[in-house]
Parts: structure tokens; sequence; C-alpha cells
């Protein structure tokens, strides 16, 4: 019963789970503010060249996927248009008002958590609609290009920023790691010029998958074709994933054979140096059958992306070697522009409308979150769940938050009395033992609730279901192997322990 309703609820609220893991250790990160003035300065500029000035003010502007970013507050400020900011989590549209209201920008914006395949807004309502980054976060990727046209009013614009192009001469073996983080394999498959056809042409996608995002890194051509289809094509801006490998190819003119031969002899390197952690992550190659099944299959695109120049080269090698894509294309139907912003009721909770998703009979308190952030102000409180004589209170480089680092061979967390059951979100660095995996298990007494492999030294996040009760975790360190127990020592350090109420409704 509660593995079934366990992989119910991340089905269902994954993403809303992942994000709470996130951001309540996340504190101000510069790079944020660098995306946000280069976001905001698009938006700006493509306002400018499809409307005039005059117009600004009566503009409706909507951002879908806005994560923390706090663009909508900007362009609201600055032009005094009608703004609009999703994003699946309320914490992140929260964070981004946080930020704006830290830099004084004053802003009447509206924020909207909600599901980006079915909006709650009125058909033909917003003159600008903009999605940076976050088309490729669904499988479902022409519901959301429909859903964006649909509330794209008459002669209104939509702007695509950094979504990916299916590269077609890939085999999308494994995700990789950031490069910052690759493995001693990786590193090597990096080295020969592979990666981009061996993993993805958009590589370090390990870290989102943990926070149960999705990352659809091959979105066919045809499906943004189709979508085009619909629209007049103001800009369009491709970038062919390109390397040393995919240079020697078009510089070159390899035929089928011999890129087939190219990538088969690097291969071989690469299967003779496969090691025990590539092995324990799941990493594999493809077989030479498919190698030269893939490539050949390859061969027209190939031979159009050797004949074609200009927009359609760029055309036929971004699907041929995958692109970031940009794009603005404005909405021709003609049909009458919506003054609700709304199409259903939706609820007002702490200045955001919060749209959540459903599942029959449970009530899942996203809105309620339990436990204390680590950080200072909670120091007392955290106490109490987590004995001092087992974890370690580690100061983390900001200054405002701790880490809990488990000194001892295994140690307890003492949640407080609850009178519904409960998902507990954890999320922990684990250090890594070279050629030694480690499972860190979760108990209530005898009983696991949960359990993680740790191969790499790297951020991990654990769901695990517990009763309405009083309940203590116990948290070890189990080697497949007889190791000395001092091993165990600040090898686990806890960043995050949320708890989400569970209720059954009648």
């Amino acid at each position: 019963m509660n593995k079934e309703l366990l992989e119910n609820l991340l089905n269902t609220f994954g993403a809303q789970f992942g994000e709470i893991a996130w951001y309540d250790l996340e504190y101000d990160d510069p790079r944020v503010s660098e995306m946000v003035r280069h976001q905001t300065h698009e938006i700006k500029e493509a306002i400018k060249e499809n409307f005039s000035d005059v117009e600004f003010k009566d503009l409706r502007v909507l951002e879908v996927g806005a994560y923390r970013h706090h663009n909508m507050h900007i362009i609201n400020h600055d032009y005094g248009c009608k703004t609009t900011a999703t994003d699946i989590s309320a914490a992140s549209l929260n964070m981004g008002k946080i930020r704006a209201e830290k830099e004084n920008i004053n802003s009447n914006a509206t924020l909207v958590a909600c599901d980006f395949h079915d909006l709650p807004f009125s058909n033909n309502h917003f003159d600008v609609v903009y999605i940076a980054s976050s088309v490729h976060h669904t499988w479902k990727t022409e519901v959301v290009l429909n859903e964006l046209l649909r509330v794209t009013a008459p002669g209104g614009i939509i702007i695509l920023s950094n979504e990916p192009v299916k590269r077609e001469l890939c085999f999308y073996q494994f995700r990789s790691n950031r490069i910052e983080k690759f493995c001693s394999w990786e590193k090597k498959v990096h080295d020969s010029n592979l990666m981009f056809t061996i993993s993805s042409p958009v590589i370090g996608s390990r870290d989102e998958e943990i926070f149960g995002m999705i990352e659809n890194d091959r979105i066919p051509w045809s499906v943004y074709e189709n979508f085009f289809q619909k629209v007049q094509i103001l800009k369009r801006d491709l970038v062919p994933v390109m390397g040393a490998f995919e240079n020697k190819i078009i510089n070159e003119k390899w035929r089928v054979d011999r890129i087939a031969e190219e990538i088969e002899i690097k291969l071989e390197n690469l299967r003779e140096s496969f090691d025990r952690t590539a092995q324990s992550l799941k990493f594999s190659l493809p077989s030479k059958d498919n190698v030269y099944a893939l490539v050949n299959d390859q061969s027209k695109l190939l031979n159009q992306v050797y004949e074609e120049t200009g927009e359609d080269g760029k055309v036929y090698s971004s699907q041929l070697f995958g692109a970031s894509m940009k794009a603005v294309v404005r909405k021709t139907i003609n049909s009458d522009r919506s003054i609700e912003l709304f199409r259903r009721k939706i609820n007002l909770l702490d200045d955001i409308y919060v749209e959540s998703p459903y599942l029959e009979n449970i009530e899942v308190g996203i809105d309620k979150i339990e436990l204390p952030t680590f950080n200072k102000k909670n120091k007392y409180d955290l106490e109490k769940i987590f004995n001092p004589d087992q974890w370690t209170m580690l100061e983390e480089s900001n200054g405002d938050y701790y880490s809990m680092s488990m000194n001892t061979e295994k140690g307890s967390i003492h949640l407080p009395e609850s009178s519904m059951m409960g998902l507990i979100l954890l999320r922990f660095y684990a250090v890594s033992i070279p050629e030694k995996n480690y499972n860190v298990v979760f108990k209530i007494g005898d009983l696991e609730i949960g359990s993680q492999e740790i191969i790499l030294s790297e951020t991990k996040i654990v769901y695990l279901l517990v009763p309405a009760k009083k309940t203590e975790i116990l948290v070890k360190a189990i080697f497949n192997e007889e190791k000395d127990g001092k091993e165990f020592t600040h090898h686990i350090r806890l960043a995050v322990c949320k708890r989400v109420p569970i209720k059954f409704s009648q």
C-alpha cells in the first residue's frame, strides 16, 4: 500500500517536492541576477520591436516557467504593463517576489502556481508570452506549445528562448553529470569528443533528474516545425551543438561509413576502460551494430547538411547535431481578445494564486510544509530533532545555514508528533569512498522505509512515508563489505528535512 501511495505521490507532485527540497537550502546566487538581466533584456527588446511606446502600459505579459526569476516584476515596474508569472512551484514565485523587494522594485505582478500543460488563463488574453529553458521540462511538448498559443491574443507574440532540438546523431545512452562532477570514465568519454553523441548534446542533466525534474533533451524538430506552421515567424536562431568531432564531419565531409568507423574506434577504447563506477551508475555504450544502424539512418540528413547553406543548412545541422533554439513568433489567428485573466476559479494563498495537482481522496499539504529550515534562528528546534551527540551542526559558507553531519555510525531523526501521515523529504550530501559503494538506509524500528546507493560524492533526495505519530527515523550507512565503523563519520550531511502532511479524505 505504502509503495503504491508513494509512487502516486511522486508521479503527481514530484516536481513540487523537488522544488521544496531545492528552495529550502538555496540562497542568493549571483547567477540568478545575471540570468534575470539577460532575460529581461530579451523580453524588452521583443516588446520594443513589435509594439509602439504608447502601447507598453496596455500590454499583458506572461512568463511561463518563471522559476525564481523576477522578470515580470521588472517589466511591470519599468513599462507599467500588466504582468503575470507562472511556475509549477509557489515557492519559486515567492523567491522571485522576495528578490524584487530586496532590489526595491515596486510591482503588482500577478503570481500563479500552476501546470503549464493546462494553464488556467482565458483564451486570447496575453500580448506577450515568454518562456525560457522550460519547454523541455515535459514529455508533452506539443501540449505546452499549444497552450502558449491558446492564451496569446491575436497579433500577440510568443518568445521561446534556449530550448533544445533533438540530436538525431545520438544514442542517448545515459544522463551525464555536470562537467565539474564527471567521474573518471565520463572524462574519457568527453575527451574522446563523443559525449554529445553517446550521452546527449545537453550534458549535465543528472542533477535535475535527482530533483525530480523532467529533462527532455530530445524534442524532434518536427514538433517545432508543426508549431511554426500555425504562426508567423518573426525571428528564429538555431545554434547547432558543434565540437571537434562534429566540425571534422562537416569540414572533411565524411560519409556515413567513415563516421561509423570513427565512432567505433573511439568506442573500443571506452569499452576497455569501462570501470566499476560507470557500471554502478548504469552507464552504457551502444553496440557495433547499433552504431552502424544509427549512422546509416542519418545518411539523407547528412547529405542535406552538406548540400544546403543558409537557414536551411542550419536547420539540417540542428537536426543532425542538436541545437539550442530561440524564436519570436506572432499569432495570426483572427479572434476576439479576452478581457478576463482566468478561465476557472483558482485559490489565492499569501498573494500567490495556487492551482495544485489532485489525487482522489488524498489531501497533500504542499502549502503546509512542516519542520524547521536548517538556519541559525531555528538552532534550538533543530537540536530537538537532531541529537547533538549524533549530529554535528556545521555552518555553511554563507553563514546563515547549517548542515547536519552524522558523526556516528548511525543517527536518529526525532520527528515531532503529528495527527497525519507525512512524506519526509530529505536532501543530503553523501561522500563516496573509492571502489567501495555503500547504501544509506532509513528505518523506523526494524522496518526499512528507504535507501540510496552512494557511488559518487553528490547530493541525493529521498522520500519517506512516515506514520501519523511521533516517529524516530534511523539513518545508517551500510557497506557490502566489512568496514571499520570510523569510515562512517561525517560521510553524510543533511541539508534539508521537511514534512509534507498527507490526509485521506472520506
